[in-house]
């Protein structure tokens, strides 16, 4: 670096840690610095615990080893020494376990709860014993609901899911019962709460002295061959429905004897003082029906009886007087009972049931159907149907006895 003045020649030469003035041509002052150069080195420094590196047995920066302070979560650790939680998984600082860290740990049964240290555990979580569990009830593993009426499960002394026994509400018709203190119909037959009576079928016997809970139809059937007939063709909205006959043509009766064959069938009524003559005992040509359907039924059984007068006119089958019983399960669209018979000339129209006298078939004794209905079935709506008809020529009649119906045998 040289240095000029305006009114004398100053030079300056710095060299190394010595400079020299000239001054017009001549040296007049050399300073030698006294400093050396290796005392203007950068002193090294001793490795410390807060010099941002990782050195000496440190563990992670500045931490761990023996000289450093322990190591915060989830820095590097050799062993549990190097941690403020005193503990080192997978070379890794981790919380001391607690029932806050997120982690199943300790004797926890479940992440955070059960065990003797932590809070009990909610329902499905995992237990090993019901002390695990805040409802105190460990099944399979699993916290689950203190027992109650209301968990959808069947436990305490219940006889079926939440219902029975002596401290829920009582079951529905269906429902599992042990007594009839189960069941809210107070009837258990074979281990299911049912209603199974008379009641039941809304005037099953009769005994109002009227036709109510029941659909009665009719019609003329001088057209239509016996094997085309269905009882359906006749109800309300039939093909062949009309209100008059449906009206006219059969009736409630009373005890007493058939008007046709007197003592050679049993009174016409089978209990109690009424019964249902489907059809009446003049010729013309007609038929008539009654129709009762059950919904939502839950019993074991069903029970009807049935008497039937058939004239025979020497007719072939197909225009001969007709029977027709029938018992469907209408939700399922089968039929379970179906009793079809005329009075064809020869005969064949009819089974054991029947007996003859003159130019009769007639049944000598009520004719008990019963249908065991098993659990597949509970809920389901059934319909009772049943025709008679007069032969198609119009000259000789049918008709039937219906009582009895009922979930309980007659």
């Amino acid at each position: 670096m040289i240095l000029l003045s305006s009114t004398s020649l100053i030079l300056l030469v710095f060299c190394s840690f010595s400079y020299f003035v000239v001054i017009n041509g001549r040296i007049a002052i050399t300073i030698d610095s006294s400093s050396s150069e290796e005392e203007h080195k950068p002193k090294h420094k001793e490795p410390c615990c807060t010099d941002r590196m990782k050195n000496r047995d440190e563990s992670d920066i500045d931490c761990g080893g023996f000289n450093c302070p322990k190591c915060q979560d989830m820095k590097k650790c050799t062993s549990p020494n190097d941690c403020l939680s005193d503990v080192c998984i997978n070379n890794t600082c981790i919380p001391s376990p607690s029932c806050l860290d997120r982690i199943r740990n300790q004797d926890e049964s479940d992440i955070d709860c059960g065990g003797l240290n932590c809070p009990k555990c909610q329902n499905m979580k995992s237990c090993t014993s019901s002390n695990d569990c805040l409802s105190n009830v460990c099944i399979n593993s699993t916290c689950i609901p203190s027992p109650s009426c209301q968990d959808q499960i069947k436990n305490q002394d219940e006889a079926d899911v939440d219902c029975g026994g002596s401290i829920c509400p009582k079951c529905n018709n269906g429902k599992a019962c042990n007594t009839s203190e189960d069941c809210l119909s107070d009837q258990c037959r074979v281990q299911f709460c049912q209603t199974c009576s008379l009641v039941s079928f809304q005037n099953g016997d009769f005994e109002s002295g009227t036709i109510s809970g029941w659909t009665l139809g009719g019609g003329l059937r001088t057209s239509i061959s016996s094997s085309e007939i269905l009882p359906k063709y006749f109800l309300p909205g039939g093909q062949f429905y009309n209100y008059t006959i449906a009206m006219t043509h059969s009736s409630i009766v009373t005890n007493g004897s058939d008007p046709l064959l007197g003592d050679l069938m049993p009174g016409i009524v089978e209990g109690g003082q009424y019964s249902f003559r489907v059809e009446d005992l003049e010729k013309g040509g007609y038929a008539s029906v009654i129709s009762r359907k059950i919904n939502n039924y839950f019993c074991l059984d069903i029970y009807f009886s049935w008497l039937a007068v058939l004239q025979n006119g020497n007719h072939s089958s197909n225009q001969s007087s007709l029977v027709i019983v029938q018992l469907d399960d209408f939700t399922t669209g089968e039929s379970l009972i179906l009793r079809r018979y005329d009075a064809g000339a020869t005969g064949s129209g009819v089974d054991n049931r029947f007996q003859a006298k003159d130019d009769y078939f007639y049944t000598p004794a009520w004719q008990s159907e019963h249908l065991a209905i098993d659990n597949t079935r509970f809920g389901h709506n059934f319909t009772l149907t049943v025709l008679a008809a007069d032969c198609e020529p119009t000259g000789h009649v049918g008709y039937l006895y219906l009582d009895s119906f009922s979930g309980l045998s007659p």
